[in-house]
Parts: C-alpha cells; structure tokens; sequence
C-alpha cells in the first residue's frame, strides 16, 4: 500500500491590472483586470506541516509580492507570453522540489463571450 502523502498551495484570484491585448487599443489606454489561479504542487510536503514554521514553506505573500513586480509594469500581446511569463516568475523564486500550474483569465471586449477566455500553463505533473 502507497501512503504517499500530497499537498498543495493553491492561490484562488489573483487580481492584476495589466497592459494585455492584441491590438493597440485592446492594450491601452487602459490597463485590464487579469485573474490568475496558481497551483503549488509539493514533491515532498513542506517541513512547515509538522513544524508550524513560514521559514519551512512557500510565503505566498512574498511570492504574490515578486509576480507583481516583475509583471504588472510589462505589456503583453498574447495570453499565452502572460502565462508563460507568471510561470517563470514563480519558477525563479521556488526550488526545484515544487511543481507550478497557473491559469490565466481575462474578460475580452469579444461580443457574447460572457466567461472570459482562460490559459493554463505549468509543469506536465502538476495537473488542475
């Protein structure tokens, strides 16, 4: 019997004001509301389970923290470069021990398109 034990951190709607569209005039002059879900997917669970401790795991408040500031001054034309840009801003500030996915949701000017359009990105084991 595997009594392998899984565990995750998983951030629910972060809310950036971003630079994101296409066109010119998608991008600007005004920046749009992307939501972002990210999913951190423990190889081994964190130290932090048995001794209570932040210093043995993932501060996802400073993790929200460097996303912000290395992604909300940028633009971006696709969803997709968002994504994979989220992605690699989590990857820099995490070991190798952690598997990353995010989802990336934006709400497009597209006429009838009432849920937005969604971008999921992430390491091939770490599924949502």
């Amino acid at each position: 019997m595997n009594n392998q034990i899984a565990s995750s951190i998983v951030i629910h709607g972060l809310e950036l004001k971003l630079n994101l569209g296409w066109s010119e005039s998608e991008r600007l002059p005004k920046k749009q509301i992307v939501v972002i879900d990210i999913k951190l997917d423990f190889i081994q669970p964190p130290q932090a389970c048995t001794s209570d401790n932040l210093a043995d795991t993932i501060c996802y408040d400073k993790l929200i923290s460097e996303i912000k500031s290395s992604i909300s001054p940028r633009k971006f034309l696709l969803l997709e470069h968002l994504g994979h840009e989220i992605y690699n801003a989590i990857k820099n500030n995490l070991n190798n021990q952690v598997l990353v996915a995010i989802k990336v949701k934006k709400k497009p000017a597209i006429e009838d398109l009432k849920k937005g359009v969604s971008f999921y990105y992430g390491d091939k084991d770490c599924i949502w």
